[in-house]
């Protein structure tokens, strides 16, 4: 390191990942980039604030089901849900941290998974006797059997019992396995949006997930599925995580709100903006909208300026109740964070309209395809799936008792003929599958 810093100096370099504390002496403070005087990093202290730091890691963890990557326990962990965080000031000259590494382990949809297992292992336990595995080190295993899913690395059995409750995971066929999957993905949606919400509240200016994308068919980290064979798409099937990053968690703009009612408007872009904030307050047991909140904010650009505000929450806190938030700019009406929803319990005790009936039919016009949506009653974390080459516009998101919502299909880049894109538009129509939180209540 001394020999690059030495030879080149336009280049950012740090000590290690992490690094708690980052250079003392040898490059500049806000660049990194190496200034000529010796590298130094400062003395190790105890229970300092660390600049840059790892995790925390949502486990897939087991007691009953054991896996190369499986732990003999089964904790469950908190979910964060209703999310807690406090008022926090934010700036760069209080002090701030960098977390370059966290994320949590899940599953892949029905379609990548099912495809590499016989129909007698669609289970999460993979249908037949569990491996005999003993631990080695920390996480890894040594198994001897022949189950199949034991090589899927890591099991899903604590994320789905701790939000969406207790029940038979070695039951195997079709819509189990739908279920199991489903519920596993949503769980790691659902702890990786409070956590990133969470650090978002706090002077923190960076956030890295591990990981980006799976390298083989596995239970793993990626937000991006395995991307080659059967059942497989090119580039990687999205994850429902990989939509809620993209409509709220990862916009410039963000606003959450706590158990409490105390909630932040956070602008980590480089413009001026003035904002409008709703927030609605939605009684999912009679189905219709409890009240809305409106707040108009303006935020500075450059310094993660952040507005903090109070809601009553007092009535609206319950099993029945979730709010949904979505900000507009003030001057052109663009929506500057997509739908944000907020639980205040976990998923398995909410109190859902049952039955609901969703009418949902592919329209293709001028080589556009999209999909039209339409519902008669509240359903809560829509997801769509196809085996057509491509990604939707939004998913994982929530519809409203009568509300119609047409979403976008946008086909890989390199299928730009039009007897490509009628090919796949076939195949969008005749594999495209709903599933939403009432599905498997």
């Amino acid at each position: 390191m001394k020999t690059v810093a030495k030879e080149d100096s336009t280049r950012s370099i740090w000590p290690s990942c992490p690094s708690s504390d980052g250079w003392e002496t040898g490059v500049h403070k806000y660049t990194s980039n190496p200034n000529g005087k010796p590298l130094a990093t400062p003395p190790d202290i105890q229970n300092h604030f660390a600049v840059e730091k790892h995790g925390p890691y949502m486990h897939g963890f087991s007691r009953t089901f054991k896996s190369v990557n499986g732990h003999p326990s089964n904790t469950l962990y908190d979910t964060q849900i209703p999310i807690s965080f406090n008022r926090t000031k934010i700036g760069p000259q209080y002090p701030n941290q960098f977390t370059s590494e966290f994320g949590g382990s899940t599953m892949s949809s029905f379609e990548s998974t099912s495809v590499l297992l016989k129909e007698e292992e669609w289970s999460i336990h993979g249908g037949v006797t569990k491996d005999n595995c003993t631990q080695t080190y920390l996480n890894e295993n040594t198994c001897f059997g022949n189950n199949a899913m034991s090589e899927r690395n890591y099991p899903c059995d604590n994320h789905i019992e701790a939000f969406f409750g207790t029940y038979d995971l070695d039951e195997i066929g079709e819509f189990f396995f739908k279920k199991q999957l489903y519920h596993c993905m949503m769980a790691h949606t659902l702890w990786m949006k409070s956590e990133i919400e969470r650090q978002r509240s706090t002077n923190s200016f960076g956030s890295l997930i591990w990981q980006l994308n799976e390298n083989w068919p596995t239970g793993g980290w990626g937000i991006f599925e395995y991307s080659s064979g059967r059942g497989q798409i090119q580039g990687g099937r999205w994850k429902p995580l990989a939509y809620v990053l993209m409509r709220s968690l990862f916009r410039d703009i963000i606003v959450s709100c706590n158990a409490v009612g105390q909630c932040f408007c956070r602008n980590d872009g480089i413009q001026n903006v003035s904002v409008s904030v709703h927030i609605t307050f939605w009684d999912l047991f009679l189905d219709e909208k409890e009240k809305t909140i409106r707040r108009n904010i303006f935020l500075e650009g450059g310094f993660s300026d952040t507005d903090w505000f109070d809601v009553n929450l007092k009535k609206s806190q319950s099993d029945r109740n979730i709010a949904i938030i979505h900000v507009s700019d003030n001057n052109s009406d663009q929506i500057l964070m997509g739908q944000n929803v907020l639980l205040f319990t976990n998923p398995a005790s909410l109190i859902l309209p049952k039955n609901a009936i969703i009418e949902v039919e592919v329209i293709e016009r001028n080589g556009n395809v999209s999909i039209f949506l339409e519902t008669d009653k509240t359903v809560l974390y829509v997801v769509l799936t196809t085996r057509a080459r491509g990604r939707f516009e939004d998913n994982a998101f929530l519809m409203k008792k009568g509300e119609k919502k047409i979403i976008q299909f946008h086909f890989l880049d390199e299928i730009n003929s039009k007897e490509e894109k009628l090919k796949e538009t076939v195949l969008l129509r005749n594999t495209l599958r709903m599933e939403h939180l009432d599905t498997y209540q």
